[in-house]
């Protein structure tokens, strides 16, 4: 399994084997805190090869570096692939959070989780002055 793709973003949708994102970010700039985000989703495009064609387990968390309590999640999203017929598949995922509150700044982590295996991408959160 290969994540190609693990962002937040503003918005996100699929469309048969298409993927539009909308707004991706990896910063977040703010005057005070807590900050509130809302219409945010959690986006993860993943490769397979010689996919395991059945129900996966999926969790997305958002973790503050040097913490072990999330700032949102875990929030599980299985994946079935039990229909798939190929021999290499990508999958989109679209979790929309909605609303998420960011405590404080610092240093944060998406983390997703396939079938135990994560995989995180930082995400920097900074007060604007």
């Amino acid at each position: 399994m290969k994540v190609e793709i693990l962002t937040l973003c503003d918005f996100a949708q699929t469309y048969r084997d298409r993927l539009t994102i909308v707004g991706a970010f990896s910063s977040i700039n703010a005057q005070k805190f807590p900050v509130d985000i809302t219409d945010v989703s959690f986006v993860a495009k993943i490769a397979l090869e010689n996919p395991d064609n059945r129900e996966h387990d999926v969790e997305i968390t958002i973790k503050k570096e040097g913490e072990e309590e999330p700032v949102f999640g875990p929030v599980a999203a299985p994946l079935d692939l039990s229909d798939n017929k190929e021999d290499f598949l990508e999958a989109n995922l679209i979790i929309k959070i909605g609303h998420l509150t960011i405590p404080s700044q610092g240093k944060y982590h998406l983390v997703f989780s396939f079938d135990g295996n994560e995989t995180t991408t930082p995400l920097s959160v900074a007060e604007q002055k």
